[in-house]
């Protein structure tokens, strides 16, 4: 299953493999598990963006079970921490034909400071 994150208007669609990768890290940095001093001292990355890992990790989990639908709104501490785990683990483009996916989110939320 595919899960869809909603940021500016704009959709990008992760497979569930991508998306399971990122709430997995998410709830990872949340619970302290590992080391979030790498990301926060990246240039741009806000320095609470924690605050927003583990709501973030929660809807995903919630889209991949299916107890919840629609796309998953980005904004706020939830795109603060999108952005700062996307910049770790996701390092190369989207495939080519694709729909707009974890690089393109990525590029998204960096582009917006």
């Amino acid at each position: 299953m595919d899960v869809v994150f909603q940021y500016e208007e704009h959709d990008y669609v992760f497979p569930e493999d991508y998306a399971t990768l990122l709430g997995e890290d998410l709830r990872g940095y949340a619970a302290g598990t590992f080391d979030a001093g790498e990301l926060t001292r990246l240039p741009g990355v806000a320095a609470d963006w924690r605050e927003g890992a583990l709501a973030l990790a929660d809807a995903i989990e919630d889209t991949l079970t299916e107890t919840r639908s629609g796309p998953i709104p980005l904004a706020g501490k939830a795109a603060a921490a999108a952005e700062a785990v996307l910049r770790v683990i996701v390092h190369s483009a989207d495939p080519p034909g694709t729909p707009p996916g974890q690089s393109a989110l990525r590029t998204a939320l960096m582009n917006s400071h």
